[in-house]
């Protein structure tokens, strides 16, 4: 690979690339298993909202579509359960705002995902699953499967996204370690390694040392939830043939990237709304917090309760994965060993089984998007 002589700013689209192509080519040059027969290879891209991940699977689907190979993306917003499914959240449980809407754990059709990306490993045609937001005054819905795009048979790789993609399980008793660190501290911030995590990798301990801003506004009965549920996600965890890794030197600009996102929106909707009116106005690129309700859009405050909602799977799942990388076959044991003797946790840890040639990319962004130092190959 010539990753040494890109920027891995510039060039982060390049690195994956090699990565992605470097992954093809150990899983066709492994005799030991049928990988050279099969179909597509499924790429994981994790990273947090409003980190461009979108957009950086078009441009790798783009990339990927030049260099003659069939590629297609997609992302566990696709699977998100129906609006139906929404509503009776309320009554299968009762009182947990983390999955009153759509987002969490709990709101993913990990089946569906399954049999999608089953089909596409198996290089089978297959109809690509979508969900529509903006139905259901933006509860959204999943479209009928009518509606969903179907792709032929024989596509090379499929780049598989989501904000949480990766983030691991960890033991009930962990859990409660948290939540009675975070009692005792009060407001007070409280570092990750403060309940018995540690890394070697420096870069974490910026991202992971928030005080659980946001997990203390939860009970310990809707955390425990969260991470129960997110169990099941290891089920689509399998599937996955290489990863990833995008993540935030800090959780705030998860919320500040947010923000931005309604911003763009709110211009996008004033702009559209001055020239229906033929007024001739250009709207300003800039959204206030105060004028976002009456466009349509949330407020900052609203931005910030949202994201509020997401941020326990961050800070106690995603911290898993930042500390200890993917779950795959060479690091099962050492998941398992961090179970605290929580035998429905080692159970499920022991059903990710994955080709020893799995591997992944890691970036670390700062608050512009902008990559620190060079990407981490494991």
């Amino acid at each position: 690979m010539s990753q040494n002589k890109l920027n891995p700013n510039e060039d982060k689209i390049k690195y994956m690339i090699e990565f992605i192509l470097k992954a093809r080519d150990t899983y066709k040059a492994d005799s030991s298993s049928s990988s050279s027969k099969r179909g597509a290879l499924v790429i994981g891209l994790s990273g947090p909202q409003g980190c461009g991940k979108t957009t950086i699977c078009r441009d790798l689907v783009d990339e990927l579509t030049k260099l003659g190979y069939k590629a297609i993306t997609f992302s566990t917003d696709d699977v998100y359960i129906g609006y139906q499914d929404q509503l009776n959240n309320a009554t299968k449980y009762p009182n947990n705002r983390l999955v009153e809407f759509r987002g969490n754990a709990g709101t993913v059709d990990v089946a569906l995902a399954v049999e999608t990306l089953t089909l596409l490993r198996e290089g089978q045609a297959a109809k690509i699953p979508k969900f529509e937001k903006s139905l259901n005054a933006g509860r959204g819905d999943r479209l009928p499967v009518s509606q969903w795009p179907e792709v032929e048979a024989g596509v090379d790789f499929v780049l598989f996204e989501g904000w949480n993609l990766g983030f691991m399980p960890v033991s009930e008793a962990k859990v409660e370690r948290i939540w009675a660190a975070i009692e005792q501290n009060g407001n007070e911030q409280l570092a990750v390694t403060a309940v018995g995590s540690s890394s070697s990798d420096v870069t974490v301990g910026s991202e992971l040392n928030n005080g659980y801003y946001a997990s203390r506004k939860y009970s310990l009965r809707e955390l425990q939830l969260i991470n129960a549920l997110i169990r099941e996600h290891l089920k689509f965890y399998a599937l996955v043939d290489a990863f990833i890794y995008i993540r935030a030197q800090s959780l705030d600009y998860v919320y500040e990237w947010r923000w931005q996102q309604e911003q763009a929106l709110a211009a996008r909707l004033s702009a559209a709304g001055a020239v229906a009116a033929g007024d001739g106005a250009s709207a300003s690129a800039s959204a206030s917090a105060s004028a976002s309700a009456s466009s349509g859009t949330l407020t900052k405050q609203q931005v910030i309760d949202f994201v509020d909602r997401f941020m326990p799977c961050y800070e106690i799942n995603g911290a898993e994965l930042a500390l200890n990388g993917y779950v795959t076959s060479a690091n099962r044991t050492g998941a398992a060993a961090n179970a605290d003797a929580d035998s429905d946790f080692c159970s499920e840890i022991s059903k990710v089984e994955k080709n020893p040639k799995f591997s992944q990319i890691s970036f670390v962004l700062d608050s512009s998007r902008n990559v620190i130092g060079s990407p981490v190959i494991l």
